[in-house]
C-alpha cells in the first residue's frame, strides 16, 4: 500500500486536555498509525471475519490540534466550522481545572454543533454515566475512553466516528440528489 500523503484524506482531530504529556501521547498514537497497520488489519479481519481486509487507517492522515481548556476548545471548534474544515473527532478530558470540565465543554459545543463527534476521556469517576446522560442526553456522537489509553482503542474510536460521519454525509447527499430527481419528475 502506498502511504503517499497525497493519497490520504486529511482528518482533523482536536485534543482537549490540560496536560502537555497527554497531547504528546495522542500525537504519537496518531503519527504511528501506519506502523500499526498489521495490528489494525488483524483487528479488522477478526471483526469483519474477512481475511485481507484493507486497513481503514490507510485511507487517512491525521492533523492534530490542541486545546488546554474548554473555552479554548469551543473557540477552535467554532473557527474550524467557520473555515469549512470541522474536526472529525474531539478527544476531551473530563478534568481541566480551573475552567470548564469536559462535560460542560461538550455541552457548550453541542449547543450550536450537536453533530460534533467527541470521545470523553477519564481516569476517574467524576461523573457517573447517569450524570453524563442527564447533562448531555443520549448521543451517538459520544464515546467514553478510560485511562490509561490503549493505542488501538484510541485509533478504533476515532476511525469509527470518522467513518460513521462520512457515511451519514454520503446518505444525506444521496437523499438530496434523489429529492432533486423527484422534483424534476414532478415538474
Amino acid at each position: 500500500m502506498n502511504f503517499d500523503n497525497n493519497d490520504l484524506k486529511t482528518v482533523k482531530i482536536l485534543i482537549v486536555d490540560d496536560h502537555d504529556d497527554i497531547h504528546e501521547d495522542f500525537k504519537l498514537i496518531f503519527s504511528s498509525v501506519y506502523h500499526l497497520k498489521n495490528e489494525l488489519d488483524e483487528l479488522l479481519e477478526d471483526i469483519l471475519d474477512e481475511p485481507g481486509t484493507q486497513s481503514l487507517s490507510e485511507n487517512y492522515k491525521f492533523k492534530i490540534d490542541s486545546a488546554y481548556q474548554g473555552k479554548e476548545a469551543l473557540q477552535l471548534v467554532e473557527s474550524a466550522i467557520q473555515n469549512g474544515i470541522p474536526y472529525s473527532v474531539i478527544f476531551m478530558d473530563v478534568r481541566m481545572p480551573p475552567g470548564w470540565n469536559g462535560v460542560e465543554t461538550i455541552r457548550q459545543i453541542w449547543k450550536n454543533y450537536p453533530e460534533t463527534n467527541i470521545v470523553l476521556c477519564t481516569a476517574y469517576s467524576d461523573f457517573s454515566w447517569e450524570e453524563i446522560i442527564q447533562t448531555l442526553g443520549y448521543s451517538h456522537h459520544l464515546l467514553i475512553l478510560k485511562k490509561p489509553y490503549d493505542r488501538l482503542e484510541v485509533i478504533q474510536q476515532a476511525l469509527s466516528l470518522i467513518i460513521k460521519s462520512e457515511e451519514i454525509n454520503n446518505y444525506k447527499k444521496r437523499i438530496a440528489e434523489l429529492e432533486q430527481e423527484l422534483e424534476k419528475h414532478r415538474s
